[in-house]
């Protein structure tokens, strides 16, 4: 399935480069996995 962007991804594209951490907070099934996944230049998984 393709990612649909997310009002959010223009903000965190903004910040991103700045933070060396970010917390992503919300409803379950919006799409923050989605949105971590497509940024994420490393994932650990358990």
């Amino acid at each position: 399935m393709p990612y649909r962007r997310r009002i959010i991804d223009d903000i965190l594209d903004g910040v991103f480069p700045y933070l060396a951490a970010i917390a992503l907070e919300g409803a379950k099934g919006v799409g923050k996995t989605a949105t971590a996944s497509q940024r994420a230049t490393t994932v650990l998984s358990p």
